[in-house]
C-alpha cells in the first residue's frame, strides 16, 4: 500500500479538461505548479474564458501553498500557445488575455485570483479538432508532482476516457512523437555534441527524451494515480542488437488489479481454513 500525505482536505471533486489540453496543445514555461494551475484555471473558465477564484480554493485543487500570489501568476501571464508538429496561427499567442490577484484582508477576505483567456486561446479550445471534455480526479491530479507527469497523466486519461478503464491501451511514439507530446518541455532532453569540425551540435534522441521526460512521466503516474497501471517498452530495428538506436517507445496502459478488501481476504483464509479442515478429516477417516 501507498502511503501519502497531503496537507490539503480532499476536494471529491471532478474537473472537466478541456480536449485540447490531452492531445498536444500546451502551455510554455510553466513549472509543475503553476501547470497544475494553469489546468485548472482553464478547465473552470466560462464560455467567455473568465474564471474567478478564491485563492484558498485553488491552493486547495493543486496542493500548493501560494504565499505571493503576484508572483506565482507570473509564468501564466508569460505563457503562449505551443502545439508541437502543428502548424497553426495562434501558436506563439498568450494564453491569457488578462491575469490578476486581488488581495484579501488577513484573517477576514480571502484573496480573488480572476483570469481571462485570449481570443487566440478560446479559439484553440472551441475547435472542432479537439471535441469535448476529459473528466479528471483534482485530488488525483494534484498529487502530480511533475510537468511530464502532467502532460502524461492528461495523455492517458483522454485515452482511457475513450476506450473504457477496462481495455488495455498501447500508444506508440518514435522521436517526433516524443517532441509532439512534450512539446518546448524537450529542451530538457538536449544533448550537445561536439562535431568534427569543432562546433558544438544540439541533438535530441528518442532515448535520451525516454529517459529524461518519460520515464520519469510514468513514475510519477505511477505513485499516484490508483485506478491504472502504465509501463514502458523500448523497440529497436528489427535484426537490432546491444547499442542500435531506438526506433521507438509503447506507452502500454492497462487497469490496476482490484485490491482486495479485508472482508475478501477474511472470505479466502476462512475457504482455505475449511479446505484444511475437509483434507485433515479425510485423512483421519483413512487412517481409522
Amino acid at each position: 500500500m501507498t502511503m501519502r500525505s497531503d496537507r490539503y482536505p480532499p476536494t471529491a471533486r471532478t474537473v472537466m479538461v478541456p480536449m485540447a489540453l490531452t492531445n498536444g496543445v500546451l502551455p510554455t514555461g510553466l513549472p509543475a505548479p503553476a501547470f497544475r494551475a494553469f489546468v485548472m484555471l482553464v478547465s473552470l473558465a466560462n464560455d467567455n474564458g473568465f474564471v474567478d477564484i478564491l485563492k484558498p480554493e485553488l491552493e486547495r485543487l493543486i496542493s500548493t501553498r501560494i504565499d505571493n500570489a503576484t508572483r506565482f501568476l507570473e509564468p501564466l501571464r508569460e505563457s503562449v500557445i505551443d502545439m508541437p508538429g502543428i502548424d497553426h496561427d495562434s501558436v506563439g499567442e498568450p494564453w491569457f488575455e488578462s491575469v490578476e490577484y486581488l488581495p484579501g484582508e488577513q484573517k477576514r477576505l480571502a484573496g480573488v485570483i480572476r483570469l481571462q483567456l485570449s481570443g487566440a486561446a478560446r479559439s484553440v479550445l472551441a475547435s472542432i479538432a479537439y471535441p469535448g471534455t476529459v473528466a479528471i480526479a483534482a485530488d488525483e491530479f494534484r498529487r502530480l508532482s511533475t510537468v511530464p507527469g502532467i502532460i502524461v497523466y492528461l495523455r492517458c486519461r483522454r485515452l482511457i476516457s475513450a476506450v473504457g478503464k477496462a481495455a488495455e491501451i498501447q500508444e506508440r511514439f518514435d522521436d517526433a512523437g516524443l517532441f509532439q507530446l512534450f512539446g518546448q518541455y524537450s529542451a530538457a532532453a538536449v544533448s550537445n555534441k561536439r562535431k568534427a569540425d569543432g562546433e558544438i551540435g544540439q541533438t535530441l534522441s528518442i532515448s535520451r527524451m525516454t529517459d529524461t521526460l518519460l520515464e520519469p512521466a510514468v513514475q510519477d503516474v505511477r505513485r499516484h494515480v490508483d485506478d491504472v497501471v502504465v509501463v514502458l517498452s523500448e523497440g529497436r530495428p528489427e535484426g537490432g542488437g546491444r547499442g542500435r538506436r531506438w526506433s521507438h517507445v509503447d506507452l502500454l496502459i492497462a487497469p490496476r488489479p482490484k485490491r482486495l478488501s479485508v472482508r475478501d481476504i477474511d472470505a479466502m483464509m476462512t475457504e482455505k481454513q475449511r479446505h484444511r479442515s475437509e483434507i485433515a478429516d479425510r485423512r483421519a477417516g483413512k487412517t481409522a
